[in-house]
């Protein structure tokens, strides 16, 4: 509706000429809208509500990323249930294999952890070219940096949570 609004009010010559409006009432239309125009581009809400829209529009890419990556981890972790027909057969019967493991998750969970510090930077360092204007690289430089600190987060729950939570064995008989 927007686009059409703004397509409408660019072509307002056009418009007023196709429904027989003289050259005299078609400028004055024409500069009283581009005063108007002129005036909402000027205005601190419109530039806060430009600013806040386009943000959350890069977090809603962002989220829906990670939540797509998240389903396809799902989605093979039940086609793995299927296969195995709900049971633990072959795989990972002992505690000593369990607590392997648990101990390989809480190294990478120590690496990633440490990594985040490093990472903080470069995500940061992704976000300077954007202060210095938007342009489509600096755009896709600060979307990089937002994925890229959202996955880390991300890896850090998911091996915290792998480390922590206990995995119980079906007994085997």
């Amino acid at each position: 509706m927007g686009a059409l609004v703004f397509l409408i009010a660019e072509q307002i010559d056009s418009v007023l000429g196709l429904l027989g409006i003289g050259d005299v009432a078609i400028k004055a239309a024409t500069s009283e809208l581009h005063t108007r125009f002129q005036s909402i581009l000027t205005s601190q809400v419109a530039s806060s509500a430009a600013l806040v829209t386009f943000w959350a529009t890069i977090g809603l890419v962002a989220y829906l990323i990670c939540w797509s990556l998240y389903n396809v981890l799902i989605e093979a972790r039940n086609e793995v249930t299927l296969e195995t027909q709900y049971t633990n057969r072959g795989h990972w019967r002992g505690h000593f294999q369990t607590l392997g493991l648990k101990a390989g998750f809480a190294a990478v969970l120590v690496v990633l952890v440490y990594l985040l510090k490093p990472g903080l930077s470069l995500y940061l360092a992704l976000w300077v070219p954007l202060l210095a204007g938007f342009t489509a690289t600096s755009v896709l430089s600060a979307f990089a940096a937002v994925l890229g600190l959202a996955t880390h987060l991300y890896l850090i729950l998911a091996a915290g949570l792998l480390t922590i939570t206990p995995w119980y064995r079906a007994r085997l008989d």
